[in-house]
């Protein structure tokens, strides 16, 4: 995270920021000029939940469990393993579909619904992973997120030590 700013970042809203110019309604072009910038918005929206909910709420709630003896951890649990291929999948398919696209090897309209498909199966596989977030972490995260731009390393410290203090007085 310190080095990231030495990095190139693609932001969520270059792809349909670029898109919703050209096209502001359906009538300027087809069905497909005017889904593509929404369909970019929602996946945004759904990376900023699985950013702050799945994965620094996840990891920060999982941090902070008291385990019970013989109490199987997480990473055991078959939804876990689910989870885990889907995020994984989700990964590679979304970089291997996006190469496809600009090599001409698929079309933007079968990537798209490649990826809504993969969207959906993904999201099955998340829903029981949240009984695993402590959602005031997680929602923590996410206003610190839009607050404290570009302190990632702070913002989690903040989300560990808060939820700390809470067990401590709590406990």
């Amino acid at each position: 995270w310190l080095v990231r700013s030495c990095f190139p970042i693609n932001r969520f809203s270059d792809n349909y920021a670029k898109l919703s110019v050209k096209k502001s309604s359906i009538a300027a072009g087809s069905v497909l000029d005017w889904i593509i910038p929404h369909l970019y918005r929602l996946k945004k929206y759904q990376y900023i939940f699985y950013k702050h909910f799945l994965l620094h709420g996840l990891n920060v709630s999982i941090a902070l469990k008291q385990w019970r003896v013989g109490e199987k951890s997480l990473a055991d649990q078959e939804y876990f393993k689910w989870y885990w291929l889907g995020l994984n999948t989700a990964y590679v398919m979304e970089f291997f579909l996006q190469t496809l696209v600009k090599r001409k090897k698929l079309s933007q309209t079968h990537m798209l619904g490649m990826q809504q498909l993969l969207m959906i199966v993904c999201t099955m596989a998340a829903l029981p992973i949240l009984s695993n977030v402590r959602i005031p972490l997680a929602l923590l995260s996410l206003v610190l997120n839009f607050v404290q731009r570009g302190h990632e390393m702070r913002n989690i410290c903040i989300v560990l030590l808060f939820g700390s203090t809470i067990d401590y007085f709590t406990s």
